[in-house]
């Protein structure tokens, strides 16, 4: 009898084992140590490089210098995971990008430490032996070995959890097998130039720490979704998340080429518009951007070759609802992104009344 319930417990945990582990599961890690004198010499070597699925260093001063005070009392260094390519040997940093960097920084004087009191020191100032001890300092980290890059992005954004948290930008960079990554990232490089420079100069007016984390991507994304669905993004960052998820697995298709070379128009058109536009040539929002981008979009002007007579209808309709001294403008702050063609009307209005 006993006999019979020990049985029919052991069928009962292997079908609970079956119902929670998953037939494909991740490749076997372990846990290992390295000092980070040997860190440093890996990452001189570039034996040891971030992942390409990760973002660009983002930490803040105020993060690093946190890190660096943990350090300094002797806190235990722990966390990154590290993944040991197959083919070359090469090390890739999937997660703890920041915490790794941020040593590296100090180590190159990169970056000071301040300590409770405000006193600030270089790592190159530290005594010989306050240096060794660094130097032999121990990192505990995972190793894994011989994951695929979909293995890695995969990990990396589902543990992107802690710390600093993904942008929308930096989940669709990390994406790397996705054909709307690799539409995103060609237009990136395409319009290089506009997407990082200044107003001035004819740009969107991004912020470094915006392009550090991917923003411009995020705008694509959004692009892209409003030219494949005809429809105004209602929150940019959801809109170009929902556009990667709708390619998630597919490839190119009809559907998606037709896509892309519509948003290549629009931006060649936008772009023209930057260069050749006064009022573009100031400080506007990204927001705006969409609004005359869904604009040349609706009224299929992206397609058309433009002249001076079609600038100067596009300065007068700037000057219009960019003012905030007029009405226009107090109507558009108030339909928001809820009443995108009642302000689609209004450009529309002003536009051919010119």
């Amino acid at each position: 009898m006993a006999t019979d319930q020990t049985n029919q417990m052991n069928q009962t945990n292997q079908t609970n084992d079956a119902k929670f582990f998953q037939d494909e599961m991740f490749p076997k890690s372990e846990s290992t140590k390295m000092s980070i004198q040997e860190f440093e010499t890996r990452f001189d070597s570039q034996d040891m490089v971030p992942h390409e699925c990760q973002r660009h260093f983002v930490w803040t001063k105020s993060q690093q210098q946190s890190y660096l005070r943990s350090l300094s009392k002797g806190y235990p260094l722990f966390g990154p995971v590290v993944n040991v390519d197959a083919d070359t040997g090469i090390l890739t940093i999937v997660d703890g990008q920041n915490r790794l960097l941020t040593i590296y920084k100090y180590l190159k004087d990169e970056t000071s430490f301040e300590d409770e009191n405000g006193a600030s020191r270089k790592f190159s100032e530290l005594s010989d032996n306050r240096k060794r001890s660094f130097r032999n300092t121990k990192i505990s980290y995972l190793e894994t070995y011989a994951w695929s890059k979909k293995d890695c992005q995969e990990f990396f954004i589902a543990m992107n959890g802690g710390g600093v948290k993904l942008k929308s930008g930096e989940l669709i960079h990390a994406d790397q097998g996705n054909i709307l990554t690799e539409a995103v990232t060609g237009l990136a490089s395409e319009y290089k130039e506009s997407l990082e420079s200044k107003a001035s100069d004819g740009g969107y007016q991004l912020t470094k720490g915006s392009l550090d984390r991917y923003g411009h991507y995020e705008i694509l994304g959004t692009i892209f979704h409003m030219v494949r669905t005809n429809e105004f993004p209602l929150r940019p960052g959801r809109t170009a998340l929902d556009e990667l998820e709708t390619w998630r697995d597919k490839g190119e298709n009809d559907i998606f080429r037709s896509t892309y070379l519509r948003v290549f128009a629009l931006m060649n058109q936008h772009k023209e518009l930057m260069e050749n536009v006064p009022r573009l040539r100031q400080k506007v929002t990204v927001a705006d951007h969409l609004r005359l981008m869904f604009f040349l979009l609706k009224t299929e002007l992206y397609n058309d070759t433009l002249d001076e007579s079609h600038y100067t209808r596009f300065e007068a309709l700037l000057n219009h609802v960019l003012n905030k001294d007029n009405p226009a403008y107090t109507q558009i702050v108030a339909w928001g992104t809820g009443d995108c063609m009642e302000i689609y009307g209004l450009y529309h209005s002003i536009y051919y009344t010119y």
